[in-house]
């Protein structure tokens, strides 16, 4: 059985009920469908996030979202990677087809970036592609595939943080550039992208974690690499499919299931709720069996399961296996240096927030108020966050693990301004 059935029917299932209701909606309004799908993350081993996207943009399309209101975001490295073993192409499963055919790349290579994206929910044509011309009567969907730490997701080169998009999200609402909006974020701590949602705003945040939990991923041995194809949120949701009836259900009850059935992170949802109350309605059926027949529950286990945020680690563990498989105790020698380099990184990047935190609440007059609000210190989140990039840990595109980005921007509660906070940040990694 086809692999990528899981991930048709994730996108497809998690999607479908909007899809039908704003087709539907829009042709009582004279309203359209937008949408701005993002792979955050290239690089081989994270094929999931290019693939994602691109089974996303061929579904939206089977289903009568005009092309040319689609503008996608990818690197478009993995494809043409010397060491794809499906040169040329972008699978969701071992035995899955090509979903990068016809698959058509707004962004990518240098442009795909932060600004650009931006630039993108804005409506800014100053840029170098497509932007949303969306109004009051349309509808808007956005979608983030990728890794992600507390209060950002990985975006190309650097990140996309949570206060760029309250600030991108606050201007499409004020100029009303959209009837609703749905932003569903697939990555490690992703509830950190949308706990700040009001719920007047007409938007719902969805996300496969919630604001503190890793996501995990499988990865699959093809030859002697290994790649992340599917994560465990996309097999529960491949559950609820086979176990209910799609028309009686809404998306309330499917949500529970799922949440159910992901054991190893929280499906979230943020913001306007009221979507939860609507039917999930039936899939169409005819772009799922394209792409595989449906799994049975007891053979959808993740297997090799590891958390995303340690994908580096997991990548290096990889390579020391194989090196004492093929007995090249040289080879496994290097490698086990580079994996030991990793943990301590990991080690004294946590020591370096663990020493400045101490620091800092330690000093004359600093008060922490523990009951404030998250989302009224997302500024000084995306501030202490960049310094901390730049002085104290310009490797952080490694995923080594647990980061603990948290602490630091607990800090923002305290009564120092975050241009204080990143001077001593600054000073004290200098040190």
């Amino acid at each position: 059985m086809k692999l990528v059935s899981v991930i048709v029917l994730l996108v497809g299932i998690v999607h479908s009920n909007v899809l039908r209701n704003f087709l539907k909606q829009n042709d009582e309004d004279g309203g359209e469908v937008y949408a701005v799908l993002v792979a955050g993350n290239g690089e081989l081993h994270n094929m999931f996030s290019e693939a994602d996207v691109c089974l996303l943009y061929h579904i939206l399309v089977h289903h009568g979202v005009k092309e040319e209101k689609i503008i996608t975001f990818l690197e478009d490295d993995i494809k043409d990677d010397p060491d794809n073993p499906w040169h040329g192409e972008l699978r969701l499963g071992v035995d899955g087809p090509d979903v990068r055919k016809g698959c058509k790349v707004s962004y990518s290579g240098a442009n795909h970036n932060v600004d650009n994206f931006l630039k993108v929910l804005k409506g800014d044509d100053t840029g170098v592609g497509p932007v949303l011309n969306s109004t009051e009567k349309d509808r808007v969907f956005l979608y983030h595939a990728s890794h992600g730490g507390q209060g950002f997701v990985a975006f190309g080169d650097y990140v996309l943080f949570t206060n760029q998009v309250k600030e991108a999200f606050d201007h499409m609402h004020s100029q009303r550039k959209y009837k609703e909006l749905l932003y569903h974020v697939d990555a490690c701590f992703s509830g950190s992208m949308v706990s700040w949602l009001p719920e007047d705003w007409r938007i719902l945040g969805f996300t496969g974690a919630n604001e503190s939990e890793f996501e995990m991923g499988s990865s699959f041995k093809v030859g002697d690499i290994r790649l992340d194809l599917v994560g465990e949120m996309s097999c529960a949701w491949q559950h609820s499919v086979e176990r209910e009836d799609l028309d009686a259900l809404t998306i309330k009850e499917q949500y529970n299931y799922v949440k159910n059935k992901t054991h190893q992170s929280t499906v979230s949802v943020y913001g306007d709720k009221s979507i939860l109350k609507e039917p999930v309605g039936l899939y169409d059926g005819e772009t799922p069996y394209k792409f595989g027949k449906p799994v049975p529950e007891q053979t959808c286990a993740l297997e090799n399961s590891y958390l995303r945020a340690e994908s580096d680690l997991h990548l290096l563990k990889h390579k020391l296996e194989m090196a004492k498989v093929n007995k090249n105790y040289k080879k496994a020698k290097e490698v086990a240096e580079e994996l030991q380099k990793l943990h301590d990184l990991r080690e004294n990047v946590n020591q370096k927030i663990d020493n400045l935190v101490l620091k800092t609440i330690s000093s004359r007059g600093f008060i922490v108020n523990e009951l404030a609000e998250k989302h009224q210190h997302l500024d000084c989140y995306e501030q202490v966050t960049r310094a901390f990039f730049q002085h104290c840990h310009p490797e952080h595109k490694k995923k080594i693990g647990r980061i603990k980005y948290d602490k630091i921007q607990k800090l923002c509660h305290g009564n120092l301004p975050a241009e204080v906070l990143v001077e001593n940040l600054q000073a004290h990694c200098q040190n």
